[in-house]
């Protein structure tokens, strides 16, 4: 059986339609690379993560402001 991925009622969102962003977070960090071949690797992924988490963080908000306002 197919749960769906959160609580609200009526919602559509299914586990069988995830978004993979694995690949997509390794294209970016490769063209960054790319683009600035003396920087450390490590220090592009460290920005990625800080970015990524800053963006995880105005999401979260936005579904509590959202969830709050129904």
């Amino acid at each position: 059986m197919i749960k769906p991925m959160c609580d609200l009622k009526g919602c559509p969102s299914i586990a069988s339609k995830t978004i993979e962003l694995r690949p997509l977070i390794d294209q970016f960090i490769d063209e960054v690379s790319k683009d600035n071949p003396e920087a450390n690797l490590l220090c592009i992924k460290r920005i990625v993560s800080k970015l990524l988490s800053e963006e995880s963080a105005r999401l979260f908000v936005d579904m509590v402001e959202e969830y709050k306002s129904k």
